[in-house]
């Protein structure tokens, strides 16, 4: 089932498998990449409760139970139920079942809102709940795609470039191929004092540009020529990866995470996983992000 929001000119379809946006227009100009299998066959799924990959799919918790999941996590693949819905807004709810705890060992609750906060504006908001009687751990992130070029403003990819709010070291941990993890203490440079950043297919060569020490939490991604493009406002994520497929995929995912992939150094131990947020019983984390078109 799709859920259609709209207001102000912008307007938003969500789907309530994975609880994943598929549409995102303005005055009929689709922003949202729309999942060419080409390239990739989703929009903008979300990520939880883990970011990437553990070690060959497993990973042992100190509660004494068993990870089981492959790349980011459960939440994409699952059906969300409809908890409450406005011209604007909807809130999904997912919450632990026997299926989800053979794979994850935890009771929790999703909550996953969507609003049109005012022109041109969508905020995604997360409410993660532990349901259960022991602490549980989790990541969770965004992960929407965007068309680059934006079609019908006769531009190329490289045309558009990632613009920060204020100059900053432009460093990301290097990847290893031949495990697909992070290494942290082996950062590759991209730029040095720059607010800019241009766009090259060849930037994703390694996949993901993972950015965990940005000075400002605001990502814009803009077209050179048009001027049209899409800010990213991401508080409460300490973390944001740009990634698109290696080649010449038209478009660029923006991802707020809260945590990354399996690292360098790390152990096989869920609960240490980088970023891993510990919630007690009982508590809920809440963790907000929106995105401007333009």
């Amino acid at each position: 089932m799709q859920i259609n929001l709209e207001r102000d000119g912008l307007s938003a379809v969500i789907s309530t498998v994975g609880a994943e946006l598929q549409s995102l227009r303005v005055d009929g100009r689709e922003y949202l990449w729309q999942g060419d299998p080409r390239w990739w066959d989703r929009r903008a799924p979300i990520l939880f409760p883990m970011v990437g990959s553990l070690r060959r799919d497993t990973a042992f918790t100190l509660s004494g139970g068993t990870c089981r999941m492959t790349r980011h996590g459960f939440a994409r693949d699952t059906t969300h139920a409809v908890l409450e819905q406005q011209s604007d807004t909807v809130t999904f709810r997912l919450e632990d079942s026997a299926w989800s705890r053979k794979q994850y060992p935890y009771a929790f609750r999703l909550d996953t809102t969507y609003s049109i906060a005012g022109p041109r504006i969508l905020t995604i908001r997360f409410a993660v709940t532990n349901t259960g009687d022991g602490a549980m751990p989790f990541v969770i992130g965004g992960h929407p795609g965007f068309q680059v070029p934006l079609p019908g403003t006769g531009e190329d990819f490289t045309d558009y470039a990632l613009q920060f709010e204020q100059a900053e070291m432009l460093r990301v941990p290097s990847l290893v191929d031949a495990t697909g993890e992070l290494d942290f203490t082996n950062r590759r440079w991209l730029a040095e004092d720059s607010d800019t950043l241009p766009l090259d297919h060849h930037l994703f060569d390694h996949d993901a540009l993972v950015f965990d020490n940005l000075q400002t939490r605001t990502l814009t991604l803009r077209g050179s020529k048009s001027g049209h493009g899409v800010r990213i406002d991401f508080a409460d994520f300490p973390m944001i990866g740009v990634w698109s497929p290696a080649g010449e995929a038209p478009f660029v995912a923006l991802e707020p995470w809260t945590g990354c992939t399996a690292c360098v150094g790390e152990d096989d131990c869920f609960d240490h996983k980088r970023g891993m947020r510990t919630l007690p019983p009982g508590e809920t984390a809440v963790y907000t992000f929106s995105i401007t078109v333009f």
